[in-house]
């Protein structure tokens, strides 16, 4: 697992945050719009909600592929 902390856009350029994106990988990102310009556009919006004493989960699909994938689970 790996933890970056970044507080420029473009200091995900210089970790090289595009090796990290492919047709095969799962990729999460906290906070996504700081890297607003860098980023590729989401597949999927996660939200999480606290609610009493536990949780709510909300997964968005926002492409086409991400609704053939969402299906399947």
């Amino acid at each position: 697992m790996t933890c970056i902390e970044c507080s420029d856009p473009e200091e995900l350029e210089y970790m090289g945050i595009r090796d990290y994106f492919s047709d095969t990988c799962l990729c999460l990102i906290e906070w996504a719009e700081m890297g607003v310009g860098v980023l590729p556009e989401a597949d999927f919006i996660v939200s999480i909600d606290r609610i009493k004493e536990g949780r709510h989960v909300l997964v968005e699909a926002k492409t086409e592929k991400a609704s053939t994938a969402l299906v399947s689970l």
